[in-house]
């Protein structure tokens, strides 16, 4: 090989190590600054997490978890803010209804056997609060 190609493979090699021991320094450095700032975080009192529990904005009557349901739909009943958007969804089906009310009720078609419904309910920010609701339809 010729001086020079010598010489370009070389330094290529020293500049990309230099690269890399900067980005691997900057990225301990990264860690370690948000290490010490969720050290400084304050705690919540209780005060304010009992406020959040009470503020639940979904609460699911019926069915229980787990039910077993012997028709070929469910009715889906509770609790939302008012105004809220409520999405139920399975792998098959989607249901999408506004409630004016804080009481809810929407019936939901069912699978043969495990039915894993997800249940989002938008209200007054754009992030829903989501559960999820097992129940099995088992005909008669």
């Amino acid at each position: 090989m010729k001086k020079e190609a010598i010489l370009a493979t070389i330094f290529g090699i020293l500049f990309g190590a230099i690269v890399g021991a900067v980005v691997l320094y900057q990225s301990q450095k990264n860690n370690t600054t948000m290490v010490s700032q969720e050290q400084q975080k304050p705690t919540v009192s209780t005060q304010s997490a009992k406020l959040a529990v009470s503020q639940k904005q979904l609460l699911i009557t019926e069915p229980a978890k787990g039910a077993i349901i012997k028709t070929n739909s469910v009715k889906i009943k509770g609790q939302v803010p008012q105004n809220s958007l409520v999405i139920a969804q399975n792998s098959a089906t989607e249901v999408v209804k506004k409630f004016e009310t804080e009481n809810f009720s929407l019936d939901f078609p069912l699978q043969l056997g495990e039915n894993n419904i997800q249940i989002s309910v938008y209200s007054v920010t754009s992030t829903p609060q989501e559960e999820m609701l097992k129940v099995f339809y088992i005909p008669e």
